[in-house]
């Protein structure tokens, strides 16, 4: 990247800081939750999972549903179907 403002190239390296802090701190509650795969096998393998959202016309009401094809897609469900996901073994 080309920056040539002082603002900007600073808003371009606090970016960067964001994104690796984010990226250790994913890699860090993988290991702590016990995932096999490391935080880009995840991220490669949660690109395909797809999720539906479907409107019920007889009460407005909206069905979520998540499909999993894989055994990787499955092994990861927990991080995506629950906000406790760090207790999966517990």
């Amino acid at each position: 990247m080309f920056h040539f403002s002082e603002k900007r190239i600073e808003a371009h390296v606090c970016i960067c800081f964001v994104a690796l802090k984010v990226y250790k701190e994913l890699e860090r509650l993988l290991k702590v939750s016990g995932c096999p795969y490391s935080i880009d096998n995840v991220l490669r393998i949660a690109e395909v999972i797809v999720t539906l959202d479907i409107d019920l016309p007889e009460n407005g009401k909206t069905l979520t549903k998540t499909i999993y094809t894989s055994k990787e897609e499955r092994d990861i469900a927990y991080l995506i179907e629950t906000n406790d996901w760090l207790n999966k073994n517990g």
